[in-house]
């Protein structure tokens, strides 16, 4: 329904009121692509009005059909355009009424050279999803800007939808030595990052009580479904409160009961009614806000508690005087008791803030606070017998990063990992335990990191076995590396070369920070080999970054340059220093891990 017109995917548009067909009585295809917008096409191809006044008096744009991308969800705020290659799409928004764009360039979006291939666009409220058997690009749709992008390798179709929390599922399919097999990722809409996965061809529908279900469809010759209930969570509601809570009152459920010194807070919900329950004191509930990870209460006595982190940490705020007692238990209806409980020693977190992450490790912990979980202000270390805070606090793929007096300090969810500059060298530990506000808790061995790759566990076979992998899934997306500089050496397909070459910058992006959350503490000088990787991919990455200005150039010149070029020069020139950073890499892996480990060698034209 679209302002009083009914329309199908191919089909008539009809005035819902009265069935009769918008547009006469010749066969059309009509379609909502944009917010106010309607694509049309006509059997004969004859003309029809710029514009259409809809039955209930909105004035509707109407346009062509110009973009070879399938619509998903919610129609987006204005219409999209592509331009389509050999192995890639050339994406952008444009305004009706004149036909100009409105993104300061095109968004490219890696496609397969199969003709038969399908591009599919879902807007999810906040962005735009472009999405193909290649990667998913997720854009803002005012200006264009891309907010991340993922490499998908190895596809043959898929198919994607959205949770009403926004949570994207990829249902992948590709093809294995018994046939078709398919698997389910559930994306974090902000930044991109695997929050899980399932064996299995999964799509939203209603849940039986309320909300949504995921139905997933056994992978392979399996041939059986599973509901998971909500959607968004791999784990299922209704597990059972411990026995010792207290009763909520009739007829309400029980969602989250946190047991700490001195006291306890059961949280008890009714559709939109929520109650507090207090044993053994007198505490009257005025007020309940939630938060990321958590819940804040304000008692009529004047007293805030606030429980986080998944209830594993309570503060107390008696009219300006902070405590965090130690939890015991913290128990959710939707993931059961807690598998952890905080340290002793956490400080509160600044006014206005709270929470957002705890990592745990032996002899240490990591918190961050923040207003939200992409906006951290506050970031604090304990390790080897010293507490450190970070500044200017970052949340970049999943990670929180902050500087310190010796260098940068990260926490990884998962992997679950904290890092620490110490001088020119890096400390690793992995996490035992960690909660991230928005992911749920993790811990080492738990999850999936870069690339879908299992996390490893504290064991230097499996680290290996990790980095490993994310090595081999990143190879695809920088396979067409020398075809595109050829390409723009003979001045050939340039367009084209300028996207492989766009793809190739994002590939390594996304590899270097797979890099840094590589645990590698178990393995014997793995820090220093990771940082002769990481070495040789930022020099990778500065040098492919000089082809694609270079590309870019050649294309709006038409290739007047050539390999005269600054930005041709500098990367020719910047080749051999990438050459000696992957060979020094390449000689510790091959020699040294590869044997030991029996794991694959790799070639420099591999990294």
């Amino acid at each position: 329904m679209n302002h009083g017109i009914v329309t199908m995917y191919a089909g008539a548009a009809l005035d819902f009121a009265t069935g009769e067909p918008v547009f006469g009585d010749e066969a059309i295809v009509a379609r909502p692509v944009a917010a106010d917008v309607l694509m049309v096409k006509t059997a004969s191809g004859r003309q029809v009005p710029a514009t259409l006044r809809a039955p209930d008096g909105t004035t509707l744009a109407i346009v062509g059909d110009a973009a070879p991308l399938v619509l998903q969800g919610d129609v987006p705020p204005h219409p999209l355009r592509a331009e389509r290659s050999a192995s890639s799409l050339q994406v952008t928004a444009y305004d009706p009424a004149t036909g100009h764009s409105r993104w300061p360039q095109p968004v490219t979006v890696a496609q397969a050279a199969d003709a038969y291939s399908t591009a599919y666009v879902r807007f999810d409220g906040e962005r735009l999803l472009l999405v193909t058997t290649r990667e998913i690009v997720a854009v803002d749709p005012e200006s264009g800007a891309v907010l991340w992008r993922k490499t998908i390798a190895g596809v043959d179709y898929l198919s994607s939808e959205s949770a009403a929390d926004q949570t994207i599922f990829l249902a992948v399919h590709f093809r294995t030595g018994a046939g078709i097999a398919s698997r389910t990722y559930a994306l974090d809409a902000h930044t991109g990052d695997v929050l899980w996965q399932v064996d299995g061809a999964a799509g939203v529908a209603p849940a039986p009580g309320g909300g949504e279900s995921l139905l997933v469809e056994g992978s392979g010759s399996s041939g059986q479904i599973a509901r998971l209930d909500p959607a968004d969570r791999p784990e299922r509601t209704g597990v059972p409160v411990p026995a010792d809570a207290p009763a909520c009152p009739d007829a309400m459920t029980p969602i989250s009961w946190v047991q700490y010194d001195d006291g306890a807070v059961l949280v008890c919900q009714q559709d939109e009614r929520f109650s507090i329950v207090v044993p053994n004191a007198n505490w009257r509930a005025a007020e309940l806000h939630f938060n990321d990870g958590g819940y804040s209460i304000v008692f009529t006595n004047g007293i805030r508690l606030t429980a986080s982190l998944g209830g594993m940490l309570v503060s107390i705020d008696d009219r300006g005087t902070v405590t965090t007692p130690a939890v015991s238990r913290a128990w959710s209806s939707t993931r059961g008791e807690g598998p952890f409980t905080a340290p002793a020693g956490l400080p509160a977190c600044p006014a206005g803030s709270w929470p957002l992450s705890l990592s745990t490790f032996s002899g240490g912990w990591l918190l961050v606070c923040g207003t939200a979980t992409a906006a951290p202000t506050s970031l604090v270390l304990y390790d080897d017998g010293q507490t450190i805070e970070g500044s200017e606090v970052t949340y970049r793929s999943g990670a929180y990063c902050a500087q310190a007096d010796a260098g940068a300090i990260c926490a990884y969810w998962a992997p679950a990992l904290v890092t620490r500059e110490i001088g020119s060298g890096v400390v690793q530990h992995s996490v035992d335990h960690n909660y991230f506000a928005g992911r749920g808790s993790g811990g080492t061995g738990q999850g999936t990191g870069s690339y879908g790759v299992d996390t490893p566990t504290q064991d230097a076979q499996d680290q290996v076995r990790y980095l490993t992998q994310i090595l081999q899934r990143s190879m695809v997306g920088r396979a067409s590396l020398e075809t595109a500089i050829n390409q723009v050496r003979s001045c050939t397909n340039v367009p084209d070369a300028v996207a492989s070459l766009g793809d190739v910058v994002a590939n390594r992006e996304e590899l270097l920070d797979a890099v840094a959350a590589a645990p590698v503490d178990a393995v014997p000088d793995g820090v220093a080999l990771v940082a002769k990787l990481r070495l040789a991919l930022q020099r990778s990455l500065e040098t492919d970054r000089y082809w694609l200005a270079w590309a870019q150039a050649q294309a709006a010149t038409n290739c007047a340059d050539g390999t005269s070029n600054p930005n041709y020069l500098r990367a020719n020139e910047m080749t051999r220093g990438v050459a000696d950073a992957k060979n020094a890499f390449l000689t510790a892996w091959n020699t040294q891990v590869a044997p030991r480990y029996r794991a694959p060698q790799f070639t420099i034209g591999q990294i």
